[in-house]
């Protein structure tokens, strides 16, 4: 009995190392997902300053 215990208690414990790899690597998803939201954020921003910059140059070559 003491042997049938000990299989069940070391797959339990292979569950759970399992379900927290899971989280871990949907958290590391996430961040990555995250960071590329706030790449592209700054990329339109710097496409945004370069748009008005050339009007401004243009603005002021006329």
């Amino acid at each position: 009995m003491k042997g049938i215990s000990l299989v069940l208690l070391m797959i339990a414990m292979a569950f759970v190392s399992y379900l927290v790899m899971e989280d871990g690597q949907q958290q590391g998803l996430m961040q990555v997902d995250n960071a590329e939201n706030k790449a592209e954020q700054i990329k339109q921003q710097v496409n945004n300053i370069e748009k008005e910059y050339a009007q401004k140059l243009k603005d002021a070559t006329n």
